[in-house]
C-alpha cells in the first residue's frame, strides 16, 4: 500500500525497492534498497518510514533522503505492514502469528 505525506507517495516494491516519489508529477525523490523483499508494505511513523522485510527484518529510514536509519532482526516473517500508536509504541504481526510490540525512537530504533 501506498504511503503519503508532505507532498510525497512512498512505495515498498518487489524489486526490493523502497521508493519516494513526489505527488506533483510523480518524479522520483530517492530510492533506498531494502535488502529482501517488503513484507506488507512501508508505514510512516513519526517522520520514519518502517518497512518490514519478508524475511524477517524491520527498518527504518529518513523520510526526507532515504537514509537508512537502524535495522531490527524480527525473528520471523512478516507480510503485513506495523502499526502504530500516539504513545510511540509499534506493532508488528510476524507471520507465524505473533504479534511484537516495540516502542521506538526515529533515531534509535526499537
Amino acid at each position: 500500500l501506498p504511503v503519503f505525506s508532505d507532498g510525497a507517495v512512498f512505495l515498498a516494491h518487489d524489486g526490493a525497492r523502497l521508493t519516494a516519489l513526489s505527488t506533483d508529477g510523480l518524479t522520483e525523490l530517492w530510492e533506498a534498497g531494502l535488502g529482501d523483499y517488503p513484507g506488507g508494505g512501508a508505514v510512516l511513523f513519526g517522520g520514519t518510514i518502517l518497512c518490514p522485510t519478508w524475511f524477517g527484518a524491520l527498518r527504518g529510514y529518513d523520510a526526507g533522503d532515504g537514509s537508512r536509519l537502524w535495522e531490527l532482526k524480527l525473528g520471523g516473517m512478516c507480510d503485513a505492514p506495523p502499526a502504530g500508536d500516539d504513545e510511540g509504541r509499534l506493532f508488528i504481526l510476524r507471520r507465524d502469528g505473533l504479534l511484537v510490540a516495540y516502542r521506538i525512537s526515529r533515531e534509535a530504533g526499537p
